[in-house]
């Protein structure tokens, strides 16, 4: 089956992959991992440490202990850092929706190739670890990182899943998806 698209992916869409490469090992570990979206996972840290450094703030207040001011402090950086990360991957989402190429994806009984103008590359289903099928992305995640990770938009579940399943490769998908 070949799949050929010029959309370009939405900002959940690569915010989804980005957190899917952050994790790779996690996943490796439990392919059954929630899949969030990598801003979202560094908002809830950045609020996390907001409350603590507002508590923190608190407790010094209340005893005067010099010991909090450091706590404060490593708080403001961990604020600092989260906020940065933000922004990078912000960044990093816009240059990737930016980029409008044509894509084609290739699924046959042994393989998955990727085509686009700059590069082509293709992972044998020996070498897939699992199939994420997530809210807006669909992850073909090798089970090394001398492969490359391949992904689609969500849009093409149902063709996905369907091939998968006449190929008999279906025990790859998270166990959510399997039915």
């Amino acid at each position: 089956m070949k799949l050929e698209f010029n959309e370009r992916g939405s900002k959940e869409f690569y915010d989804e992959i980005l957190f899917v490469n952050a994790n790779y090992y996690k996943i490796l570990k439990n392919k059954n991992k929630k899949i969030n979206r990598l801003t979202i996972s560094f908002i809830k840290y950045l609020i996390i440490s907001i409350i603590f450094t507002c508590l923190t703030i608190f407790l010094y207040l209340r005893t005067n202990d010099s010991f909090y001011t450091f706590v404060i402090g490593i708080y403001i950086i961990l604020i600092l850092f989260c906020i940065y990360f933000i922004i990078i991957t912000n960044k990093r989402i816009k240059e990737l929706i930016s980029r409008e190429e044509k894509i084609t994806i290739n699924i046959t009984e042994n393989y998955i190739e990727y085509k686009s103008v700059n590069s082509i590359f293709k992972i044998n289903f020996e070498d897939v670890a699992c199939i994420l099928i997530n809210k807006y992305s669909i992850c073909f995640v090798p089970k090394t990182t001398k492969n490359a990770m391949i992904s689609i938009t969500s849009n093409y579940k149902d063709q996905i899943i369907k091939l998968l399943k006449k190929y008999k490769k279906e025990s790859l998908l998270n166990k959510k998806y399997e039915k």
